[in-house]
């Protein structure tokens, strides 16, 4: 062959090969597996991300004294690093380039390299902790108001920032950005979240819509779709055009199952198409309980050992309270039929049902006489309703509204409540009252910029416990009831949830943030006062399955023993798993095309 044909020859085999379809990159899909002492926290609000390349996870982990700060693993690493100042952080999320990270924590926005380096301050506001980020291209973050009425949006560089998106409604929270700052989706819940949300609100117009119903995340993929989740977990496609900012075609089911009762956004996905999931574990509604006695040395005696049963789902509302006369213990169960509170006589007895509506009902707390029982219920209306402790007659509402925790005082002239919640998420938690007789609206008894709750009167009502973050962590305070700004005590030191008085009053318990059941007795007087807490005993994980978190699950009788949940055989928690999948834009196309 002449030098031309040959040379001909090699362009045509050059043009070929270029020509020739790129082959689509294998998809890889492999589970997370870390030390306890590095692993991902299950408990947390979303799911690892993913750096826009791929090439690290970002996730909330371990710290130390229970809390938890944010880890980085990289790809080419068998284990995992801490992000120095980043302990207590709620929310999370990378900058677009994946050179920054910008954290909440204790309600204060900042940002911090991903290579190291001190963290800057972003906005000296109190912001809503746990309701999610969302760094936009051009150099936007979006965050939520601590109460998560509204979207706010400052410069990745600080200063004032301004207003997104507004609501006297709905709760924002997940917010996730589109491509080029076009629009930020998140999800929206009105109190008691009957159904969520997918919600867009154009930043160049402040114009905002419905953009998906019983969407709980949403992320927009290079495919040019939207990939979002259902409130049942279900991962959906469906088709979206950047330029009208408008979905053009139905979803498509994507055959993913995530975990939606530990969180608010369990998927993530990277810009080159990195997928991140939370497939959860063995979770409340599958977990198995018996009531058990704790004395003060620990010694624990079972209630019925052949009483076993699940507490009640929603939102790990947990509580059981054991009547004034020591005669039953009113508890929030799951069934079948749904979350109901029951009755447990006492000492024996078969338990038997005292609620039937569908609606869940949650967090019983009996009447100073044990003739009555309050209970929080998410079903319509939603609020606080009273029933006869023999289960007779009907449920009474006796105050209609969104309610997260609610007690009579001991002279049944106030109904005590704790609002502010809103699911999994918080900002603002305060504690109201209503004084029955006087009205329908409640007043504000504890109304702060920090979360107060787990509520404790004492027997004689003349004082209120509870515990708040106001040190930047969270302890345990007592003030007089119901002048509460007579005078402020703060019981315990280095940590502290779950307040829970003495039957007679003179000693107040918490769970100390080594998981012990502290005890601090009250000096007499007209001052509050109490003598240095002293550690009882310590519990174990098989008692630490009821979330305590926000509320106080647990109750003490007469003779001074505890009345706790125990996991059953041998259960100890949730076991959860991280699956990541690098390359799922490939698998992505192919389904939407079918």
């Amino acid at each position: 062959l002449s030098s031309l044909a040959i040379l001909a020859l090699a362009i045509i085999a050059a043009l070929i090969g270029w020509l020739r379809p790129t082959p689509a990159p294998s998809v890889l899909r492999y589970g997370l597996g870390l030390p306890s002492s590095q692993s991902p926290a299950l408990g947390a609000i979303n799911a690892p991300a993913p750096a826009p390349d791929g090439s690290f996870l970002l996730y909330l982990g371990p710290a130390d004294n229970d809390a938890r700060q944010l880890w980085i693993k990289r790809r080419e690493d068998y284990s995992a690093t801490p992000v120095a100042g980043t302990v207590g952080t709620g929310s999370f999320t990378l900058s677009p380039d994946g050179a920054w990270i910008a954290f909440i924590v204790a309600g204060r926005l900042s940002k911090i390299p991903v290579g190291g380096g001190a963290s800057v301050p972003l906005t000296g506001d109190s912001v809503g902790t746990y309701y999610g980020l969302a760094w936009l291209e051009g150099g936007t973050i979006v965050y939520a108001s601590r109460g998560g009425e509204s979207l706010m949006r400052i410069s990745a560089n600080g200063g004032a920032p301004s207003l997104l998106w507004h609501s006297d409604s709905m709760t924002a929270m997940v917010p996730n950005p589109l491509p080029g700052g076009r629009g930020v989706l998140f999800r929206t819940c009105t109190p008691g979240c009957p159904e969520s949300l997918l919600w867009l609100v154009d930043p160049k117009s402040g114009k905002s819509r419905v953009a998906i119903r019983g969407a709980s995340a949403g992320v927009y993929v290079p495919t040019g779709h939207i990939v979002y989740s259902t409130d049942a977990g279900e991962l959906f496609a469906a088709p979206f055009n950047l330029g009208s900012l408008a979905i053009t075609g139905d979803p498509v089911a994507l055959g993913v199952q995530v975990n939606v009762r530990t969180g608010l956004q369990m998927f993530r996905i990277s810009t080159n198409g990195t997928l991140v999931i939370s497939l959860g574990g063995s979770d409340v509604m599958s977990r198995t309980f018996d009531l058990v006695w704790v004395d003060r040395s620990g010694r624990i005696t079972p209630v019925d050992t052949t009483w076993k049963f699940r507490l009640t789902a929603i939102a790990n509302n947990h509580g059981w309270s054991i009547s004034p006369d020591g005669s039953r213990v009113a508890i929030g169960l799951n069934t079948s039929a749904g979350d109901d509170i029951w009755i447990k006589p006492l000492p024996t007895g078969a338990p038997y049902r005292a609620t039937f509506d569908p609606g869940p009902d949650m967090r019983p707390h009996w009447s100073s006489d044990s003739r009555f029982f309050t209970f929080v219920s998410s079903r319509t209306p939603l609020g606080v309703y009273l029933h006869r402790s023999d289960a007779t007659g009907s449920d009474s509402l006796i105050f209609r509204g969104q309610v997260d925790e609610a007690l009579l005082s001991p002279d049944n002239q106030w109904l005590v409540l704790r609002q502010g919640a809103n699911g999994g998420v918080a900002g603002g938690r305060n504690i109201t009252g209503l004084r029955l007789g006087s009205g329908t609206t409640p007043v504000p008894i504890l109304a702060t910029e920090f979360d107060e709750e787990a509520i404790a009167l004492s027997p004689d009502g003349k004082f209120m416990a509870y515990q708040s973050d106001e040190p930047g962590h969270t302890e345990i305070f007592v003030r007089p009831f119901p002048n509460v700004d007579a005078d402020k005590k703060q019981v315990s030191s280095g940590g502290g949830v779950a307040p829970l008085w003495s039957r007679d009053g003179k000693e107040l318990f918490y769970l100390s943030t080594d998981k012990r059941m502290m005890a601090a007795r009250r000096i007499p007087g007209s001052k509050i006062g109490f003598s240095e807490p002293v550690a009882l005993f310590r519990l174990p994980d098989e008692l630490l399955g009821a979330e305590a978190t926000y509320y106080t699950p647990w109750d003490v009788a007469r003779d001074g023993r505890f009345l706790m949940a125990r996991l059953a055989d041998g259960e100890k928690g949730q076991v959860g798993a991280i699956v990541v999948v690098e390359n799922w834009l490939t698998e992505l196309k192919a389904k939407v095309k079918k």
